[in-house]
């Protein structure tokens, strides 16, 4: 690929996890991305739509990186909404709701589950 890798000063522990940021950037799927959205409240319960609307995403999507149907109720679980790099789109990613929600049948990530898609 003629890429010459070299550490300036460290241990050179980072090299590698640089090149594969470039990496995954360039084929879309860099995961986590800076900033969130602040238009929705911790515990609110809001359909895809609305989330989709608020955000203006074109995506919410669940684990298996399919789409959710608008109507699906989603609970926020963070009081920030955060994006991930999926496929070269902004997407925001979903789990299954915990029990004891009111109708919520998917919930966003909280910021340590980001942290760690």
């Amino acid at each position: 690929m003629g890429v010459h890798l070299s550490e300036h000063g460290g241990t050179g522990e980072g090299v590698i996890g640089a090149l594969a940021g470039v990496g995954l950037r360039l084929f879309g799927s860099d995961g986590r991305m800076r900033g969130w959205y602040t238009d929705c409240f911790q515990g609110e319960e809001i359909s895809a739509i609305e989330l989709l609307q608020r955000t203006g995403h074109a995506r919410v999507v669940n684990q298996e990186c399919m789409d959710v149907p608008g109507s699906d109720i989603i609970r926020i679980e963070d009081r920030r909404v955060k994006k991930v790099l999926m496929g070269g789109k902004e997407v925001i990613p979903l789990v299954k709701a915990a029990e004891g929600g009111v109708q919520a049948k998917w919930a966003t990530l909280t910021k340590e589950e980001v942290k760690r898609f």
